[in-house]
């Protein structure tokens, strides 16, 4: 009964993670008595190093086996807290709240970000980076009136915070592949996709601050063959310099 209240999934892994550990820790010290038993026949000065050597990656390996066990499971696997405070090139500080946290299958970065500026904090947004380090380098990008700030938003996906600096508002555009295909310039090109793919990824590769900003879309080709699975376009965006708001304006192969 308790068995069938667990994530059966998540029991899967963690016993091929048990076993990929116990090969891990085993392989080393019967290699080395190979190696021992092997140099035995040859030489007395091999029989010696090989045995110092046995000894030595068995103690080391067992160490390693002891740390794994009695290790805290919040230490790996969080929740850890961390505040950073990132200068920023036009003025102020972003401030980034982040919370890490992981298990068997990915680890995640959830961050809360505000602006600092003179005397005054702004609550500006969110971010996740899923399965990939957060770099900390988060840089506003000014364009009129707005401070544009890359983040991530998923795996998959990424997102634009847009800071409007006069009235202190901020909108949130995400980049995602059902944003893109979404698009009626998109939809225009008649690209073959598959959308609910793990290959299909939107980033945003450049923001500058003529306030247009590029995305790598990268996407499964629906008649796809062994060799020619994915497919890649340069999505350009050009923000509205009145609303803020992003607009495709041109989609081109790569």
């Amino acid at each position: 009964m308790i068995l069938l209240k667990t994530d059966i999934v998540g029991v899967v892994f963690l016993i091929i993670y048990i076993l990929f550990i116990c090969a891990v820790m085993i392989t080393p010290p019967i290699l080395t008595f190979l190696i021992y038993k092997w140099t035995k026949k040859k030489h007395k000065v091999l029989k010696i190093i090989s045995l110092c050597f046995f000894i030595g990656v068995t103690v080391f390996m067992s160490y390693q086996s002891y740390k794994l066990i009695t290790e805290d499971e919040t230490e790996s696997f969080g929740p850890k807290y961390e505040t950073v405070e990132l200068s920023q090139k036009v003025g102020g500080v972003l401030v980034c709240n982040s919370v890490y946290t992981a298990d068997f299958h990915s680890w995640d970065y959830d961050i809360n970000y505000n602006y600092k500026q003179n005397d005054s904090l702004y609550q500006i947004g969110s971010a996740r980076y899923s399965g990939k380090e957060w770099e900390k380098d988060e840089q506003f990008v000014k364009y009129g009136k707005w401070l544009l700030l890359k983040v991530s938003n998923d795996r998959d996906s990424d997102k634009l915070i847009i800071f409007n600096t006069i009235t202190k508002k901020t909108n949130e555009f995400i980049v995602s592949p059902k944003t893109i295909e979404s698009n009626i310039i998109w939809k225009s090109k008649n690209i073959k996709s598959k959308l609910n793919n793990w290959d299909t990824v939107a980033k945003i590769v450049d923001v500058n601050t003529a306030g247009i900003f590029k995305v790598l879309y990268i996407y499964r080709k629906e008649d796809n063959t062994l060799f020619d699975q994915n497919g890649e376009r340069e999505i350009i965006y050009k923000i509205n310099i009145k609303n803020g708001i992003p607009e495709i304006i041109k989609i081109q192969e790569i």
